[in-house]
């Protein structure tokens, strides 16, 4: 029973079984009872451990963080632009080879998992330090920050949930996920000016970078990075409050 665990063994004996529950069924199937009969346990052991299923999730949570973090620190890289590729790379890799974690590290309730958010904080610094590297000026690190963390994540999310496989680009990172980071990284304005991506045969345009005169010499008009297909006037994003943006005036023959 307990008496036969160290402290220190229960507890990891209980993130690691919890990790493979959650991994295999959900984390609706994670049962204090269950992780108690699998471990040969008392279930009043865990209670004292880690007070409730939401402490064990909690746990595994800041477990999973840590991990992220160590992760992360070992990419070695002299160019601020190649690090920061390869930590979106372990982070994707992250996600599909501790997938029991992942699932509990982003609660959709912020205050769900406390213990896990001094974990989460660090692994929140270290991108922001790399992102920072790549010379993107202080004033728009904030925003670059979040364009590096939305583009990695979310395709860990896709990756996780196996919807990269339908998509054609394999379930590891070796099945073209790597591609896919460098593409959407060099196509965020996040730092330096990176270089336009291939798409096919053109270009995908990149805030800050001109993009190339088309047929007849003329240049494409763009805002933000988003061109317009008419060449002839600039088309605005849709305002926030969900009305439609005004006409564009096209130039007709």
């Amino acid at each position: 029973m307990v008496d036969d665990y160290h402290h220190r063994n229960l507890r990891a004996a209980v993130l690691e079984r919890a990790a493979a529950v959650v991994a295999d069924s959900g984390p609706a199937a994670l049962t204090l009872r269950g992780l108690a009969s699998d471990l040969g346990v008392s279930h009043a052991a865990f209670r004292h451990h880690f007070g409730s299923r939401e402490g064990v999730l909690s746990a595994v949570a800041a477990d999973g963080f840590a991990r992220l973090e160590a992760a992360l620190s070992g990419v070695r890289a002299a160019d601020p632009h190649a690090r920061l590729l390869g930590m979106g790379e372990a982070y994707v890799a992250f996600a599909l080879t501790h997938p029991g974690h992942f699932a509990v590290m982003f609660p959709t309730e912020p205050d769900r998992f406390v213990d896990a958010d001094p974990a989460g904080a660090k692994t929140y610094r270290l991108l922001r330090e790399a992102v920072l590297a790549t010379g993107l000026a202080p004033e728009r690190l904030d925003a670059g920050v979040a364009a590096a963390w939305g583009l990695v994540h979310g395709l860990a999310v896709l990756a996780h949930s196996g919807a990269l496989v339908g998509a054609g680009l394999g379930a590891a990172p070796e099945g073209g996920v790597p591609a896919l980071i460098t593409a959407a990284l060099r196509a965020a304005p996040i730092g330096g000016r990176p270089s336009p991506v291939a798409v096919g045969d053109r270009p995908l345009p990149v805030a800050g970078v001109e993009p190339p005169p088309v047929a007849g010499g003329v240049r494409p008009a763009s805002v933000g990075g988003v061109q317009s297909p008419s060449g002839g006037g600039v088309q605005p994003p849709a305002v926030a409050t969900g009305g439609q943006p005004p006409p564009v005036e096209r130039n007709l023959p």
